[in-house]
This record gives C-alpha cells, sequence and structure tokens, in this order.
C-alpha cells in the first residue's frame, strides 16, 4: 500500500494594512496533473539559475559546482532560496503562487522571507517532488539500460 503524503498545508501570514495585523491563510494543495508542467517549468526555471547563484558563493569551478550539486539536500536548496530571490525574483513569484491560491502579486506584497520558504517547502512536500525526481531518475536508468544498443 501506497504512503500517503498531505495534499494540503497552510501557512499562515501577517497582512500588514493601516498599521493593523490581520491574519490570512495560504492553501498549498498538490498540483493537478494540468498545473503539473507549469510547477515543475518553473521549478526547472529557477535550478538553472543555480549556477549563478552559487558563483556568487564562490563556486566557481565546474567540478565544485557538480559537487555541491551532488550532495544537495532540500535544506541547501530552502537556505539558496533568498538569494535566488534576488536573481530571478519574478519567477519565484511565479511559482509561489503556482504552488497556492494567492497569486504572485499577492506574494509580493504580503508574504516575509520566512513565510516564503515555508510555502516553497509546501510546495515540494505535498507534490512529494524529492520522490518524483528519484522515480523519474530511476526510470530513466531502466529505460536506458533496456534500450537495444547499436
Amino acid at each position: 500500500m501506497a504512503k500517503s503524503i498531505t495534499r494540503i498545508k497552510r501557512i499562515k501570514i501577517d497582512v500588514v494594512k493601516n498599521n493593523e495585523v490581520e491574519e490570512k491563510e495560504v492553501i498549498v494543495s498538490k498540483a493537478p496533473l494540468g498545473n503539473w508542467k507549469r510547477l515543475t517549468d518553473s521549478i526547472q526555471k529557477l535550478m538553472n539559475l543555480l549556477p549563478e547563484v552559487l558563483e556568487e558563493k564562490g563556486l566557481e569551478s565546474q567540478e565544485e559546482l557538480e559537487q555541491y550539486f551532488d550532495q544537495m539536500t532540500m535544506q541547501d536548496i530552502l537556505l539558496l532560496l533568498p538569494d535566488m530571490m534576488e536573481v530571478a525574483f519574478e519567477e519565484t513569484m511565479n511559482l509561489l503562487s503556482i504552488g497556492t491560491d494567492k497569486d504572485a502579486k499577492f506574494m509580493e506584497k504580503y508574504a516575509g522571507m520566512d513565510e516564503a520558504i515555508d510555502i516553497f517547502e509546501a510546495i515540494v512536500e505535498v507534490n512529494n517532488l524529492v520522490k518524483v525526481v528519484e522515480k523519474g531518475k530511476n526510470l530513466m536508468n531502466l529505460l536506458s539500460r533496456k534500450r537495444p544498443q547499436k
């Protein structure tokens, strides 16, 4: 029997208007297949910018970058989110809006960095992205081994 994962996470955001704090709830729900491509395309765009972010942190050689990518954990990616926002702010806001029930303008106006990290982590969790990537890699390895050699 497959392990059940949470399909919805709720993240609280403190919205400040006229010096009053109002708590809003952002719902992160599992992306249906119709949104899956938008979600993964957005993540891919951000991942493609990681070498640029890492170079700014002092990892410059191809060997250093490859070693970092091989050892990278989800926690490492979350820690890089503030730097990613400097390099690709609009795409980061786009990703946060694709994964939630709020638009990018809401995120830009009201979400703090701590809340953005919580939302990103929830997107990864409810969509089981780590497991999906692992299964995709395993499937590609399996398919490449079964291909007839020319």
